[in-house]
């Protein structure tokens, strides 16, 4: 099958093209990625009742205390270094389409700086965006946390949608 280029929607005026990461940089990736992410889910479970059964207790509602853990322990895994390092791949396989790249796009790695300075609502978009693509199926095996996410915060809607380039 090989691996797919989806488009965003719109984000503050540009759409983004993503290519899927090979299977190699997407290992490489989903392991820093679970070393900063896994704390945090065990934050959130560590709150949970599990005495009625552990589908009942991801079915429950998770409320800020638990996603103030869950940020705590995120934030004390995060590293600089090898979130610029999951930053820069992603740019790399992506494409800006919008005013001032036209219809043909531009590479993200090129404009990214400029791009995006002064815009980490929009980066923050595009790089969730572009995890979606890439850790779809880690993300969609964890129905109970989007949905508690969604239903918890405001600022945190439910994952974007991608249409498939053609």
């Amino acid at each position: 099958m090989g691996r797919q280029a989806f488009k965003s929607n719109p984000i503050d005026g540009f759409t983004y093209e993503v290519m899927q990461l090979s299977a190699g940089a997407g290992l490489r990736m989903a392991s820093e990625l679970a070393k900063m992410v896994v704390p945090s889910i065990g934050a959130v479970a560590g709150s949970l009742d599990f005495s009625k059964g552990i589908a009942k207790a991801f079915g429950s509602k998770i409320d800020g205390a638990m996603l103030e853990h869950a940020a705590a322990a995120l934030a004390a895994n995060l590293d600089s270094p090898k979130v610029q390092a999951i930053v820069s791949e992603l740019a790399n396989t992506t494409n800006i389409f919008g005013p001032g790249f036209g219809d043909a796009g531009a590479p993200l790695r090129v404009h990214f700086d400029d791009h995006f300075a002064a815009r980490y609502g929009a980066l923050v978009q595009w790089l969730w965006f572009a995890l979606k693509v890439n850790f779809a199926s880690f993300f969609d095996g964890l129905p109970a946390l989007k949905t508690g996410l969604a239903s918890a915060s405001p600022v945190l809607p439910g994952l974007p949608s991608a249409s498939r380039s053609t």
